[in-house]
């Protein structure tokens, strides 16, 4: 026992009841968690699996498509001289928005500064912090078991990413689908247990917006959880508009209990007086990220 605790140390730099403690929580919010999947199931994977499975495994990607489903409907524009028949355009913008909305990556931001450790902010903070990695590593687990089952590529990837910041800024979890024992313990941990430093937001979103981009294409999310008033807010605002500014980039913020927060992160923003409502919001948040 003594060596597995050793090693599991050595290994991800956590204790084996840091893992227990996270499994623990881990059962107590599975529904959440499965809810979290199951949306993205029949947002995200359901609509391209039947896609996929109509075009064949081979599709021909030059020119617009044609839905399946409305054949007569074409049929009889192309014979009133319609050009562009609507069951193309329909179809075309349908496909569009199925892909861009998978292909994402998630960011979340962890306010770690000293009032956090007030009121319960912090647990609330690390128990939202599991949920939405377990949930996002979920969703790439049921987009590669829906693959195998139909045996089609999805081409699509969800990937998650963790930042915290007090006096300065630490990735967490960097982005990626996969997540192991470390990324979860870093990330839960962090969040659970706040530092006796101040409120430098902007750090971490410069560093998110300094991270390089293979593909702009990809929609890029970013979430921060704050309690209170940024160190310098004059930077805090030029990091939120250069990152909303760059392609396919959103930037939401979930203020606890602040409305210096809100104001910094509006429009785009929500306010969540009690800790104890932060899972839900966030959950109700990634849900209309699909939208």
């Amino acid at each position: 026992d003594r060596k597995i605790r050793e090693a599991f140390k050595n290994e991800t730099g956590h204790s084996l009841h840091e893992l227990q403690t996270y499994n623990g929580e881990l059962i107590a919010r599975r529904e959440e968690i499965e809810a979290i999947r199951e949306l993205f199931f029949k947002r995200v994977i359901e609509p391209r699996v039947a896609v996929k499975r109509r075009l064949g495994r081979n599709p021909q990607t030059e020119g617009a498509l044609l839905d399946p489903n409305r054949l007569a409907e074409t049929v009889i524009d192309i014979a009133g001289g319609v050009e562009e028949p609507q069951a193309f355009l329909d179809y075309e913008h349908r496909r569009a928005a199925t892909e861009t909305v998978g292909n994402t990556d998630y960011y979340l931001v962890i306010d770690r500064s000293s009032s956090m450790g007030e009121e319960g902010k912090a647990k609330n903070a690390a128990t939202s912090t599991l949920i939405f990695l377990e949930g996002l590593a979920g969703v790439q687990k049921d987009i590669e078991e829906a693959e195998a089952q139909y045996g089609i590529e999805l081409d699509v990837a969800i990937r998650s990413s963790v930042y915290g910041f007090g006096d300065t800024s630490v990735n967490l979890k960097p982005l990626g689908a996969e997540l192991n024992e470390k990324e979860r313990l870093d990330s839960y941990q962090a969040a659970k247990q706040p530092l006796n430093e101040g409120t430098n937001d902007f750090l971490a979103l410069q560093d998110i917006a300094n991270e390089p981009r293979e593909d702009e294409d990809r929609r890029r999310i970013i979430v921060v959880f704050s309690d209170g008033e940024s160190n310098d807010v004059e930077q805090a605002g030029l990091a939120v508009r250069a990152l909303r500014n760059s392609p396919n980039t959103v930037v939401y913020g979930i203020s606890i209990g602040s409305d210096e927060a809100v104001t910094l992160y509006a429009p785009d923003a929500r306010r969540c007086d009690d800790p104890n409502d932060l899972p839900g919001t966030l959950e109700k948040l990634l849900e209309e990220t699909l939208q």
